[in-house]
């Protein structure tokens, strides 16, 4: 009988304890990191962006509206395997491509929709049009090292370093038609203690790349520096962030679903 009644006590506890565990595991709630919070709208003079989003979190649309007049007009995105199609209201539809007097074919600059065109990581590589040459690298990390651009009497070839979790310096070497041949660093310091809250994936753009996990404090180039100050919301995301260059001031205001 005693033996019975030990028995019994000890599946009563086993009971109890496999309740108690999933009660736990069931209720406990999840708590979202902020790194990936969603923008839902940005603030700057007097344009305010509205973001949305897919249900995998990617940028569907952005609509830009005017505080000054209440006019508007949107940025619309459609994804496939190798590109992002980004078509812009306030534009014409205008053919992707474009034959040139030698027979080859481009892709047009002025194109609407856009084709960002996508590599086998899922990030975009840039284009070869009529009007520019973009062309951009990536590391294993997703981070944006290289970076081509061209225009009519303008180029520039960056590359950029990064610790694995924030890009640390910007080398430049290009030509500008005003200025000749240039060579530039930028050196950039961040606030190691606070996250990116405003950063590629927050706008549900992952194809441009990985962004700085931390916030930019300075990024400092020859005896120039550019400063970045910030106001955060109870859960430590970006509310304001000013940048102050030789003086002058510009400020962006967020806010998150």
């Amino acid at each position: 009988m005693f033996k019975s009644k030990i028995l019994l006590l000890t599946v009563i506890c086993s009971i109890t304890l496999v309740s108690c565990k999933k009660e736990s595991l069931v209720t406990a709630p999840v708590t979202p990191s902020i790194a990936d919070a969603l923008i839902k709208t940005k603030t700057e003079g007097n344009i305010v962006e509205t973001y949305t989003y897919d249900s995998q979190k990617r940028l569907s649309k952005v609509v830009f509206t005017s505080t000054t007049n209440g006019s508007s007009y949107y940025y619309e995105y459609t994804y496939t395997n190798d590109a992002v199609l980004e078509y812009h209201s306030n534009e014409t539809l205008h053919e992707l491509e474009e034959t040139l007097p030698n027979g080859v074919t481009r892709l047009n600059c002025t194109a609407n929709p856009r084709s960002l065109k996508l590599n086998n990581q899922g990030y975009y590589v840039g284009m070869s049009s009529t009007c520019e040459e973009k062309s951009l690298g990536y590391d294993a990390n997703g981070f944006v090292v290289s970076q081509n651009y061209a225009i009519t009497d303008f180029s520039k070839n960056e590359t950029m370093r990064n610790d694995k979790r924030n890009v640390t310096t910007i080398n430049s070497k290009g030509f500008s038609y005003l200025g000749g041949d240039f060579t530039t660093v930028v050196n950039l310091d961040y606030f190691y203690d606070k996250v990116n809250t405003v950063g590629n994936k927050n706008f549900g753009k992952n194809f441009l790349g990985k962004s700085s996990e931390n916030l930019i404090k300075t990024e400092s180039e020859n005896n120039q520096t550019i400063s970045y100050t910030y106001t955060f919301d109870a859960q430590q995301r970006v509310l304001n962030r000013t940048i102050t260059k030789g003086g002058i001031q510009s400020t962006s205001t967020y806010t998150y679903y």
